[in-house]
């Protein structure tokens, strides 16, 4: 996630890299059922393909029609 730098409080959980600032770390925080789970699911995954390791994603069924 990129970081805003107008607020400097939290600059210690900043890293810099070539003029573009990322947070070291975030919270993810909702009511119950509102896809926090499945976010970070979708995320490992993509990060998984990306990196070509098991994803444990079920292929979809192919669609026969008559």
């Amino acid at each position: 996630m990129k970081a805003d730098m107008r607020n400097k409080k939290f600059g210690a959980n900043v890293h810099k890299e070539n003029n573009f600032n990322v947070l070291k770390t975030v919270g993810i925080y909702g009511p119950n059922n509102a896809g926090k789970t499945c976010l970070i699911k979708c995320i490992r995954a993509i990060r998984n393909v990306l990196l070509n390791k098991k994803n444990g994603l079920m292929p979809n069924k192919k669609c026969t029609f008559k």
